[in-house]
């Protein structure tokens, strides 16, 4: 097994008899496998590898689709912070080899507490999976005689048992009707990004038994998506995961990390190095030579593979629109130098890459561990120092192996550092080349205060590149990054949304925007609409905080809270979406 010091926990562990129940739970899941890539989406959270009845794995990435090779193990989701006593609050997962600490199903809040019984994890033991030539059949036929939608888009889980203190407006959908109702019958469909996508729901309100860590009091919405467009390979080699990630709970935690985990293995798991791209944002693993050896392996000139954070947490507010052009976060997150005031998101501030060994550089195994590599240190809290020349002392370093990534030496705070700018695997830290072998790393965003009743949104990609063109793998697969970073820029919030039905009765609205953006007392509309115009006004959860006539094209705000909203009009059957910032 990869990782033997856990099965020494295992057997050691007091959780072990609880483990034992949860491994009798096979966690539903489904195919990614519209493009070049077929990956498999667990609901409970985690990503490719299943977990089978007796603790075996199957693996879940196959690249290219059908050719049986893999070149990733598995992905998921860490997050911890520390609440108003210092107590820190964590959530993260590996392989599930010890237990879980991620559960399917949203979560009852109810007079400040927050709980996910036994009933609702097994019914939301589900993953829904739909296709946009699904949606666009169902948005043609829905009202033909005796038309039945798919299971999927019939049983989408737009809202939460009410009755069970469940958030009213779950998963997304395009409400034709403006009902605030989802009803497949009145022509209300799902709203998924890409071509195909799977969408899942899970939290963190059960016993820690990965990580030993107390809960946090998270709802994880999960959409994870991929393109097939002719003649685009980086869509084509390429899936996303959405993350929404809500606070339910009524506590506050500061200091606050998101992680990526990612054991990324290139066929035959041996035989691989592990690098970090800062400026895209990525960690990313490829063979340690030309040959993928043994019955797993790809052979001559194999792939390379990357886990990119497109988009972070949003970074804590200061009053003022972040420069681009800092030597900091602006380096792979977005929303800086945009003119609008505390939109800025993290991409990744940090990496760290994992050896298969017993000691301070390898995984963790209890929540402390967990945090202190979210925090760009070892796992006893030690810091992370390099070298910058044979003669120079040593300095704190974020980034593991930036191969010449790091221009201007953010991971080292602007220090000039040779030794780290051009540290590689293929040359060491002292010009002693590394074996290859099994490699694994994580993506690191953060720190941020994760306010009770808040949302925070991680944006990934996963991006595969097979030589073909006599690159390399490894110089493909930046080029597919910086593809892939420049189209989910364009529109960061609603990249890859997939609207049907949406077509010329709604054009007349389609030059509208607001302005300032953000507002603190009034905003203002580009154009005049007539007496039967009305608005809606939506926070990040979907709840309805405004209504009214609109009757000028200037609309009050000040009794808002500062926040983000969604303002939806409406003029007979047409409507528009712009999002705004209350400040």
């Amino acid at each position: 097994m990869k990782i033997s010091k856990f099965i020494i926990l295992l057997l050691l562990s007091s959780q072990t008899l609880f483990s034992q129940k949860v491994d009798s739970l096979l966690f539903a899941n489904a195919n990614l496998d519209i493009n070049h890539i077929k990956a498999r989406i667990i609901a409970n959270g985690n990503l490719f590898a299943l977990k089978n009845f007796g603790g075996s794995y199957t693996p879940g990435y196959e690249y290219p689709i059908g050719s049986e090779k893999h070149t990733f193990f598995n992905s998921s989701l860490w997050i911890g912070g520390f609440n108003a006593n210092e107590d820190l609050k964590l959530a993260g997962e590996i392989y599930n080899f010890i237990g879980h600490d991620y559960w399917t199903g949203p979560l009852s809040v109810k007079n400040g507490s927050v709980s996910c019984s036994d009933s609702v994890t097994n019914h939301w033991n589900k993953v829904w999976k739909i296709s946009k030539g699904q949606i666009n059949y169902h948005n043609q036929h829905y009202k033909d005689i005796g038309y039945q939608p798919l299971n999927d888009i019939a049983t989408w889980p737009a809202h939460g048992d009410t009755d069970n203190d469940q958030a009213s407006m779950l998963a997304p959908f395009v409400d034709v009707n403006n009902d605030q109702i989802y009803n497949p019958f009145d022509g209300d469909y799902p709203l998924i990004k890409g071509d195909q996508s799977i969408f899942f729901i899970f939290n963190d309100v059960r016993n820690h038994t990965e990580s030993s860590g107390f809960q946090l009091g998270i709802e994880i919405h999960g959409m994870a998506y991929a393109f097939n467009r002719t003649g685009n390979d980086a869509l084509n080699n390429t899936i996303f995961v959405n993350y929404k990630i809500f606070n339910r709970s009524r506590f506050d935690y500061h200091n606050a990390f998101v992680g990526v985990f990612a054991d990324i293995d290139i066929g035959n798991y041996l035989d691989d190095y592990f690098a970090t791209d800062v400026q895209k944002g990525a960690v990313y693993i490829y063979n340690g030579d030309l040959f993928d050896e043994g019955d797993y392996g790809y052979g001559n000139n194999p792939p390379a593979q990357a886990m990119a954070i497109l988009a972070g947490s949003y970074m804590d507010a200061n009053d003022i629109d972040d420069p681009s052009d800092s030597c900091n976060e602006a380096i792979n997150g977005i929303g800086f130098g945009d003119e609008i005031i505390d939109n800025e998101r993290f991409g990744m501030t940090a990496s760290r890459q994992f050896y298969n060994v017993d000691n301070i550089y390898g995984k963790p195994l209890i929540a402390e561990e967990y945090y202190n590599v979210l925090n760009s240190k070892y796992l006893d809290g030690s810091e992370r120092k390099i070298q910058c020349t044979d003669s120079s002392g040593y300095v704190n370093f974020k980034f593991d192996f930036p191969a010449g990534s790091d221009s201007c030496s953010w991971g080292v705070n602007g220090e000039s550092c040779p030794k780290y700018q051009n540290w590689c695997e293929e040359t060491g830290n002292g010009g002693n080349p590394n074996s290859p072998g099994d490699r694994s790393g994580l993506a690191i965003s953060g720190p941020f205060t994760f306010k009770a009743n808040s949302l925070q949104i991680i944006d990934l990609a996963y991006v595969s590149a097979y030589d073909s063109l006599g690159l390399g793998s490894v110089a493909l697969i930046k080029t597919y990054l910086s593809q892939i970073i420049n189209d989910f820029k364009l529109n960061p919030n609603e990249f890859g949304d997939y609207h049907v039905g949406i077509d010329e009765q709604y054009n007349e609205l389609e030059a509208l925007y607001i302005y300032p953006n953000p507002a603190t007392y009034l905003i203002k509309f580009s154009m005049t609409f007539n007496e039967q115009s009305s608005y809606e006004i939506f926070d990040l959860y979907g709840r309805k905080i405004m209504k009214g006539d609109l009757t000028s094209n200037s609309l009050d705000i000040s009794g808002l809270k500062n926040g983000f909203y969604n303002l939806m009009i409406l003029s007979g059957h047409n409507r528009q979406i712009v999002k705004f910032i209350k400040q």
